[in-house]
Formats: C-alpha cells, structure tokens, sequence
C-alpha cells in the first residue's frame, strides 16, 4: 500500500557510507518529553516535514528517496552516533502537506541530549538496513516490549509485529484493503464491529507469566453496541476462573474497561470513552494493581490479585475482540503495543504527547547542506520553522 518500505529488498548492497555519503541533516528537539521516560518509542510523521523544501517534497531542493530509503539518524551533529531507526513508511509529495510519513526512535537514544539529528540525501539508492541488523528496526524496541503493531499493512496481507518477537497476525471475517485507513499516526486499521478481527495467534512472546502485562494504544470508537468489544484480548476469561487481559468498550454508559485474571481471580476497570475521537488508551495489570489511562488521564486503581497472568491453555489473542464471546470492535486501532512491564507516569504522558501531536511534539531546525554525498549538496533550505508547542488533543479523521 502507498510507499510502504520493503525490508531487506537489497540487504546483498552495502549501505551508503554515513555519514559522508547523506547530502542533507535536520535537527529535532524532543520539547514535549515529560519526566525522565524509557522503554518507549517516539514517533515523527509528516507534520514534522510539511515544509516547502523539506526532506519529502518531492520536487523540491533536496527531498529524500521515496519509500525512505536513505533515511538515518545520529544524537550529535557530526553524525558520530548513529542510531537506529525503524521507517514505517516515507512517500513523497510534490505536495509536502500531502506527504504520508511515520519514523520511530528509541527514547533511551535521547538520554545524553533531547534532540536527533536525520540525514538523507544520497547520489545511490538506498534501502535501510535488515530489521535484525545493526541500527536495524528491532534496534528500538525495548526487552519489556513483547509486541508493537503500527496496523500500517494491507489487512489482506501479513499484519507486522516490528519487534523481534514475530508476534505477527492475520485478518478474520471480510476485512479488505480500504480497512486500512488514514490514523493520526501513519495509518490503522477500520474493524466493522461484525466480523473483523486481527488473530496474533498463542506466540510465547506474550506469556509474561507473574510480571506486569500492559497495553497501550490509540483508539477510535464509533459505536458501543454491546459490554465486552474487544480492543485486545489475551486468554480465556469467561469463567473468571482463567488468566489473561482483555482491554475492551463498555456500553451503557460508553466506558473503556479492562478485565484482567491472574492467579484464577478477575478484577475490571472503567474509565469514560468518548464517541468518535481518537484517544489513548493504557490499561495496566501490574500484579498488584490493575491501572486504565485515557489521554494520559488515569482511573482510580483497581486492587488485583498476584499470580501468574498467563493462560495455561490460551486461545489465540485477538485485536478487535474479545475471545471468550467473539463481541468484535466498531471503530479504528492503530499503534498498539504489549508490554510485559508496568509503563510509568511518564512514559505515558510523554507517549500520549508525542501520538497527540507529533508536529508539536518535535522542534525542528533548519534543512542543512552536508556537502556530502559525493557533491551536489547545494545551498541550506530555508526551511526553518518552530513547531506550535502547546499539546493539543487528536483532531477527528
């Protein structure tokens, strides 16, 4: 779909030298960081690079390859320091504004300083590394991140897991290729309520046995029809008797919940869910506790039972219902990740700045010329801007 990069495409090609072949660099301070946050990623999109001039104007004084290609990061300025990236996807536009962009990075990559610095611009066509090599992909998802899915696939296709785990899934029921649709973040995936689902299947991955499980993501509900539709479920917990997490809607009136078993004993959290908006939505079993954040807004805490989460015979996990009852969600998903840790305070305010509004999330600096790339580099752009940086809440499709 659009300009979705191919992994490993030319992985038998050796890169481009970084950083003397990359004609171009711009830097972005992370001015929307809250706290002292880890084992996250951060995102920038095309609000960071709308710009006459900047890196995915088509047609302009120095864009990038399309699909992103030679796209690559460092923390200094001389490029020193390379660090890894994963490009979701990258497709130009003679239209900057139109431009479809979604590049993650790893937060702990930010710890000496606030700000990266991405390159691009070289005279060979490029491609990004192998997802396991090094500054490859898996590079930026963090041990305690067990799965993140950017439901950027075709739902007839494969739907990717971009951590090593592999918790990859398929689509269920009479999901086609205009359920992928345009998200605040790249894009997610459309479930009719009906029949569609995405089934990730029983990977070991996600058996976290007596550690924390949590589930992060952002969340467009269109109608609650029925209690129980499921946003993403793991294990059977119809009896209340076995283990798992069920993060779901609630009706009547419109809520989020999490039903959570651990150690054969169920506890359920609400907090309020507004109708079509998009929100972010962190539910926690931290062992102790069961913990809901909505926008970054927490729940009263829930007390829970200690235990092993797992299911010893576990049904295929879901996004998009709920596996006991088959009660399948009506609205949008996209972002969604599986933690085996207890995300803190501030990894979630700073993660729900950073979705709510990449453009502010990010200050960018001016497009640079290197003088690299084996000449061409030409004149710095003068594509310098300040982000707005008041946090703003996610606008509506």
């Amino acid at each position: 779909a659009d300009n979705a990069l191919t992994w490993g495409a030319e992985e038998s090609r050796p890169e481009s030298e970084f950083p003397d072949d990359f004609q171009y660099k711009q830097d972005f301070e992370a001015t929307g960081l809250i706290g002292s946050p880890s084992g996250i990623y951060l995102v920038l999109t095309e609000a960071n690079f709308n710009a006459i001039n900047s890196m995915t104007d088509a047609d302009g004084a120095n864009p990038c390859q399309d699909g992103g290609g030679d796209v690559r990061a460092s923390t200094d300025e001389a490029g020193t320091t390379r660090i890894s990236l994963d490009v979701i996807r990258c497709a130009t536009n003679n239209d900057p504004a139109l431009a479809k962009v979604e590049i993650r990075v790893y937060v702990g990559d930010l710890s000496v300083v606030d700000k990266i610095w991405i390159w691009w611009g070289t005279t060979a066509t490029d491609v990004q590394p192998a997802e396991d090599a090094a500054y490859g992909q898996e590079a930026i998802y963090d041990a305690n991140m067990k799965a993140a899915f950017a439901l950027n696939e075709d739902p007839t296709g494969t739907i990717l897991d971009r951590t090593q785990n592999d918790v990859d899934g398929t689509s269920i029921g009479s999901m086609t290729s205009d359920d992928l649709v345009d998200c605040p973040v790249g894009y997610g995936l459309e479930f009719d309520g009906v029949d569609d689902a995405v089934n990730i299947g029983t990977n070991p991955a996600l058996d976290v046995g007596n550690d924390p499980m949590a589930v992060d993501a952002l969340v467009y509900v269109d109608t609650i029809d029925q209690s129980l539709e499921g946003i993403f479920s793991y294990g059977d917990q119809g009896s209340g008797t076995e283990n798992g997490l069920n993060l779901c809607c609630y009706q009547s009136p419109d809520r989020y919940s999490m039903l959570s078993t651990r150690g054969g004993t169920e506890d359920q959290i609400f907090s309020n869910a507004t109708l079509d908006t998009w929100q972010h939505v962190v539910a926690i079993n931290d062992a102790v506790d069961l913990h809901l954040y909505v926008d970054g807004v927490a729940a009263t805490p829930v007390s829970h039972a200690s235990g092993s989460i797992t299911d010893p015979t576990p049904p295929d996990a879901h996004i998009g219902h709920f596996n006991t009852n088959t009660r399948k969600f009506h609205g949008k998903i996209s972002e969604l990740v599986v933690y085996d840790r207890a995300p803190t305070s501030d990894d979630i305010q700073t993660r729900e700045s950073n979705l709510a509004d990449p453009g502010a999330f990010w200050t960018a600096g001016p497009v640079q010329s290197t003088g690299g790339g084996g000449g061409g580099g030409g004149s710095s752009s003068p594509a310098c801007w300040m982000m707005d940086r008041r946090r703003r809440r996610f606008s509506q499709p």
